[in-house]
């Protein structure tokens, strides 16, 4: 079983859990407004710290989804600065389930090589998924990522490697994956507002 199976059902377990202990701590407060608040901020503060800290980094995936790469990039830039100087916080993202990788900087590297694939730069985008790779090997999406540069290059039996290596990783482009990629779309649209767009 892959490490992202593994955290696809960690995730439904600790929602599960999420669940029953709200469910639980209401009942025996039996509804009370105070309990319901206090329960509500706890569940929200974790999500408002990385969103502070994490702001780039929604932000270029945001701009990615619009398809403004080159805008996306700077973002994803900035955040891989950020994180480098105050590796501390990658320890943050304990307050949001990663599903594909633990590592926050591997998602970086993956969203800043995805923009300059967008823009047809394959071999800076190949270099940087490769970057990823080496941070976190079981990371799958960089090698589906890389995929697609060997399918654009037509190399069609490199591209059916790597799709193979994404899906004994964990990416199998299923409909959980496909529930992943919206959240994720969902959380950057929602965390990543504020964008200043640049010319």
């Amino acid at each position: 079983m892959s490490r992202t199976t593994k955290l696809k059902i960690g995730y439904v377990v600790a929602l599960a859990i999420v669940g029953l202990t709200v469910g639980t701590a209401i009942w025996a407060f039996r509804g009370s407004a105070v309990a319901v608040v206090v329960i509500v901020l706890l569940l929200l503060l974790p999500g408002r710290l990385q969103g502070l800290f994490f702001r780039d980094l929604f932000r270029g995936r945001r701009l990615l989804a619009m398809g403004k790469p080159e805008q996306s990039k700077i973002y994803s830039v900035q955040f891989l600065e950020q994180i480098r100087k105050r590796p501390w916080q990658k320890r943050l993202l304990w307050l949001n389930w990663g599903i594909y990788t633990t590592d926050v900087e591997v998602m970086a590297l993956n969203n800043t090589a995805a923009a300059h694939l967008e823009c047809g730069r394959l071999d800076r985008a190949e270099s940087l998924f490769f970057d990823a790779i080496e941070l976190d090997p079981k990371c799958p999406l960089p090698y589906f990522n890389l995929a697609i540069i060997a399918e654009i290059r037509g190399d069609r039996e490199k591209a059916e490697a790597y799709v193979k290596e994404a899906s004994v990783r964990g990416y199998t482009m299923s409909v959980t994956d496909k529930m992943v990629a919206m959240a994720g779309e969902l959380l950057a649209r929602y965390e990543g507002r504020g964008i200043q767009l640049r010319p």
